[in-house]
């Protein structure tokens, strides 16, 4: 395990704060990097001690300052215009933010000479499942300007290792859940409806409930960014890596889940598949095949969807108390 201080662009979001707070518990000096600070859960909060340096991803001379004041010698970059349906609404935000701003930390990691980049990259560059499980090799065909984005944001990482030497690993991730991430967010259904549930509150979505997702629980997916810190360049094979829960459900079944939690549970979801915009339904995508991340990163998920839904309800509940 390196102990070699880390930056996290987009540190204060849901994912690269989860990191942040493994790194911090684990000992691993760790800054964030973002445009606002964190929100803490509590005054116990681990994130409520990391380091902060504001700025934007698109300065690349506050994040050069950044990198120098922290003396991080590897970077997690998470800052990124996220999401399919926002993409769509704005492609032109969503390309500049996400495509420069990779090559602004590919950039840093150039020129300064720094060790290991590991992307927050997407299950989106795949697109519509061609088969499954789906591997590293699947065809990459995103449909939405934020697939491209990651897409693109890969090749540079490849180019810029392959040209300059600079040590760039992916982890495609799917949809992921659990604490931290915030209330409302476009997408949030397992949030949703277990808040809904634990209020006595009735839960519908119109449409959707046939669309496929492969649930992945926080804690799984923070353990994959550790283990892409600490592995051995030597070790790697290829620069992409799937990590998920590797088993697909639909919403309406992920909603019987929640139901065994809460047996009076008012949920109700419409059929057929999420519309991400009118007229643009969101696609399906198989399983992701954990093959590769299993051999490489020792990654092996320890949330099925049942525990990982069991152990989030349970950090509700403890919310709900405190407030």
């Amino acid at each position: 395990m390196s102990k070699d201080p880390v930056l996290i662009t987009g540190g204060s979001g849901f994912i690269g704060a989860a990191v942040a707070r493994a790194l911090q518990n684990r000992g691993t000096p760790v800054t964030l990097f973002d445009q606002r600070p964190p929100t803490p859960f509590d005054e116990t909060d681990a994130i409520a001690s990391v380091p902060f340096a504001a700025g934007d991803i698109l300065d690349s001379f506050s994040l050069v300052r950044a990198i120098q004041q922290s003396k991080a010698k590897r970077i997690v970059h998470g800052a990124a215009i996220v999401g399919a349906g926002i993409s769509i609404d704005g492609p032109v935000r969503t390309v500049t933010t996400n495509v420069l701003g990779v090559t602004n930390v590919l950039e840093a990691a150039r020129s300064l000479g720094l060790g290991r980049i590991v992307f927050m990259g997407s299950q989106s560059v795949y697109g519509p499942g061609r088969y499954a499980p789906v591997d590293e090799g699947h065809p990459t065909h995103p449909d939405s300007p934020y697939g491209v984005t990651k897409l693109a944001s890969e090749a540079l990482g490849n180019v810029y290792n392959s040209c300059y030497g600079v040590d760039f690993v992916s982890l495609r991730i799917p949809h992921v859940y659990g604490p931290g991430r915030p209330s409302g967010l476009r997408g949030n259904v397992i949030q949703d409806m277990l808040e809904a549930a634990q209020a006595g509150r009735p839960y519908r979505m119109t449409v959707g409930g046939d669309q496929t997702k492969d649930p992945t629980y926080v804690e799984d997916v923070t353990q994959a960014f550790l283990a892409a810190l600490d592995v051995p360049a030597v070790k790697l094979r290829g620069r992409a890596y799937n990590v998920a829960l590797g088993d697909v459900m639909t919403w309406r079944q992920v909603a019987g889940v929640v139901r065994e939690l809460y047996p009076k549970a008012d949920l109700q979801l419409g059929p057929g598949p999420v519309i991400v915009r009118p007229g643009v339904p969101e696609q399906p995508l198989g399983a992701l095949d954990l093959k590769l991340a299993k051999e490489v990163l020792g990654y092996a998920p320890r949330y099925p969807i049942r525990g990982g839904i069991k152990h989030f309800a349970a950090w509700l509940e403890a919310r709900r108390t405190i407030k």
